[in-house]
């Protein structure tokens, strides 16, 4: 039960920063559950080159319709404003007294539209062809990455 976030109760935080993947089609990040709803390390991907984001999640509703309704809404927001796809994948279904939301995105960088949504009862595969020609199209559409003002932001650290 309890409403989730209690990542810092049972694990320790890790150290090796936001390490970026070449892979053979793309440079890859990873951010796991808790990560998506810190937005620096999502930018730190992005500033790094990323083109896709895996944010694999354990994420449940715990009967509060207002966690269903949250669910994704970050992961677009993080797309949207960094200019990659977002691949989010959850746990669906019943476990015990546990309900798991479900609903595994893929979202694109274009408006952070959901691309291929799945279910929110079973296991399933949802997939979807992307362009990685978007994640550029995506940053010159926007003045994001030219606007940004890091001088103003060494606040967020200190």
């Amino acid at each position: 039960g309890g409403t989730g976030s209690f990542e810092r109760l049972y694990f320790t935080p890790g150290d090796l920063g936001f390490p970026v993947f070449q892979a053979a089609r793309g440079k890859l990040g990873v951010q796991i559950c808790y990560d998506r709803m810190f937005p620096e390390g999502s930018r730190l991907l992005a500033l790094q080159g990323v083109e896709i984001v895996y944010f694999p999640n354990n994420y449940a509703l715990y009967g509060y319709e207002y966690r269903a309704r949250a669910w994704g809404r970050l992961t677009m927001a993080r797309a949207y404003e960094n200019g990659f796809f977002a691949v989010v994948p959850n746990k669906a279904g019943q476990e015990g007294v546990r309900d798991n939301a479900g609903r595994s995105l893929i979202i694109s960088p274009l408006g952070g539209e959901i691309v291929a949504e799945g279910s929110t009862d079973k296991e399933e595969l949802i997939v979807a062809e992307i362009d990685l020609d978007d994640v550029a199209e995506a940053r010159r559409r926007l003045p994001f990455w030219r606007d940004r003002r890091p001088e103003l932001y060494r606040g967020l650290t200190s």
